[in-house]
């Protein structure tokens, strides 16, 4: 039988038990390759001590198309809400603001809370402020963008409440000369921002509007009168556009952890060295571990337990990843995933610039994962590459 024949057979019952057994597949298929032909091997970065090394940094990128909105401060964090209304009214109230003829008695913006990050049971406070710059914010808009947002000081915000909504009331003659813009068909408002009180100790997220929300998204109630004809007619805009931003830094005087981040967006970089891998040799299975620090982790409610692992392209563009992620699940303390294409790629091409860890719900809440890095004192936590392969004598 051929040597090529062989390994067909010996690589096709390799796979066959790895996806039945777990607990120590170095140990698989051993005892069918008594022939001397090729050899079934294992690496694991803790006992074999393969260099590696890991960093966390900043990727800042739009919350455009998020379903959640943030506002608050948590930490190091401050979120910040911009929303802009949708003024599609009927042509009988266009023609009485064109005649001055209308007044708004209310104008009332409600969301709907989808999330919270940190202190539940503390207050949330808020100023409103009505955004005077012509600077588009609709889409594109980053934290990096915020500087260059214009807003009157004052805070045209009233009657803020918080339970399953978020609700206050807007002056009514800044909503009446919005409809008046709006009827005159001259350019539109440029919107609201809502930005925290110093001294907030959470982060509440609303429901933003996106082409999966079609029922608690943001909008607005303005109640209008006619003297003399009527009293009460109630028109419900949506929003037009609305993002939020969030602003925040990779943990400063850390040499144990790396960090991934929710929205802010903190990412990780982490690479072995695997010289040590035969080079012609077939991966048949890797698996990557990262242990969490519970102590320094911060979660909201709800979020997604999980990671994402991405293979880098390009070391010089942290954008330049690959599309097919893997998903890193957690149990216990462990982060853990199959990363056996990567690892392969990496001996093929002989280019290893490593993989992004980041989290899977990038552009929502703002869950803080602490992972021990690769300068962690404990080396049986650092993270953690097992490697099985197959090479020809």
């Amino acid at each position: 039988m051929s040597i090529k024949i062989l390994s067909a057979i010996v690589l096709a019952f390799i796979t066959f038990n790895l996806v039945s057994c777990s607990n120590d597949p170095s140990a698989i298929g051993s005892p069918f390759l008594s022939k001397d032909i090729i050899n079934l091997d294992s690496l694991d970065s803790f006992k074999d001590t393969l260099p590696q090394f890991s960093y966390t940094y900043k990727h800042v990128f739009s919350l455009s198309f998020s379903s959640d909105l943030l506002l608050g401060i948590k930490s190091n964090n401050v979120a910040t809400m911009l929303l802009e209304f949708n003024y599609s009214i009927p042509d009988s109230v266009k023609a009485d603001l064109l005649t001055n003829s209308l007044q708004v008695t209310s104008a009332t913006v409600q969301l709907y809370k989808s999330y919270v990050y940190g202190d539940s049971t503390s207050n949330l406070t808020y100023s409103v402020h009505s955004i005077n710059s012509a600077t588009p914010w609709s889409t594109g808009f980053t934290i990096d963008s915020l500087s260059k947002i214009q807003y009157d000081a004052e805070d045209v915000g009233s009657s803020k409440t918080l339970n399953d909504t978020l609700q206050f009331a807007l002056k009514p003659a800044l909503v009446l000369n919005w409809l008046n813009i709006y009827a005159n068909s001259q350019t539109p408002d440029n919107g609201i921002i809502l930005i925290p009180s110093p001294g907030n100790n959470k982060i509440v997220g609303f429901y933003a509007l996106t082409p999966s929300t079609t029922v608690d998204i943001p909008y607005l109630v303005v109640v209008l009168s006619k003297p003399g004809v009527y009293t009460n007619d109630t028109l419900k805009f949506t929003t037009t556009a609305d993002v939020s931003v969030v602003s925040g830094i990779v943990p400063q005087n850390q040499t144990e952890n790396i960090f991934v981040q929710s929205s802010v967006e903190l990412e990780s970089r982490l690479q072995f060295d695997l010289s040590k891998v035969p080079p012609h040799a077939i991966i048949n299975y890797a698996e990557l571990q990262l242990t969490l620090d519970s102590t320094q982790s911060v979660f909201g409610n709800p979020y997604t337990d999980q990671l994402l692992a991405y293979y880098i392209n390009d070391s010089t563009n942290i954008d330049t990843l690959s599309t097919n992620q893997v998903v890193l699940t957690r149990s216990g303390s462990l982060y853990t995933g199959n990363i056996t294409s990567y690892v392969q790629n990496w001996l093929s091409t002989k280019i290893n610039d490593g993989i992004q860890i980041k989290t899977s719900t990038d552009d929502m809440g703002v869950d803080l994962w602490a992972l021990k890095g690769s300068s962690a004192a404990d080396k049986s936590k650092r993270p953690r590459l097992k490697i099985i392969y197959t090479n020809k004598k």
